[in-house]
């Protein structure tokens, strides 16, 4: 460890000791300003290959603290405590938020992870996401109607895949605010 993270060892041999660091260690090579860019990316390929290996909790750990080119492999997992752990990460963006939320494979769980985290669920993107996507459950959609404009409770009510008690409700939504504007013209 004490060779690949100094300064003036060679490249060659920080590249061939890489294999013998844990993940830890390999994430703060990926995170190392001085590191040489093909020692950072040597890193960052062994520790995206020994995440399909590692125990939920490691990856729960590293999803904490993983940067940009980390970030991807681990939010493929859709675990929901990976997931919520993935969402406090400050280098997290919306575009990887956007992605869990549209994985048709997401469960239930790591979708409601998404729609309760008070960083990402306050996005339109992210809301319109979770509300098209099947698997998200009733109460975490139900939850961002209310924030909708009308194209977008009509968006969600087209949708084939909305489960009827949210199409409902987006409709009962709309009829009663389609109501409030017919009573202002008519006072007017």
């Amino acid at each position: 460890r004490a060779i690949v993270f100094h300064r003036n060892a060679p490249r060659a041999l920080k590249l061939n000791l890489l294999h013998f660091l844990g993940w830890r260690d390999l994430a703060r090579v990926v995170e190392d300003p001085p590191q040489l860019p093909p020692v950072k990316r040597a890193g960052e390929t062994l520790l995206k290959k020994r995440i399909e290996e590692m125990a939920i909790g490691e990856k729960i750990a590293l999803a904490r603290i993983a940067g940009p080119g980390v970030i991807p492999a681990l939010r493929v997992d859709l675990h929901p405590d990976v997931i919520a752990a993935l969402l406090i990460n400050p280098r997290l963006t919306e575009e990887e938020v956007l992605a869990i939320c549209i994985e048709e494979r997401a469960s239930p769980a790591a979708l409601s992870v998404v729609g309760s985290n008070s960083r990402w669920s306050g996005r339109h993107a992210v809301r319109m996401a979770l509300l098209r996507n099947a698997a998200t459950p009733a109460k975490v959609s139900l939850g961002f109607l209310d924030a909708l404009a009308g194209t977008d409770l009509r968006e969600i009510i087209a949708l084939p895949s909305t489960p009827r008690l949210v199409r409902a409700t987006a409709r009962q939504l709309l009829k009663s605010r389609d109501a409030i504007v017919d009573r202002r013209k008519v006072v007017s």
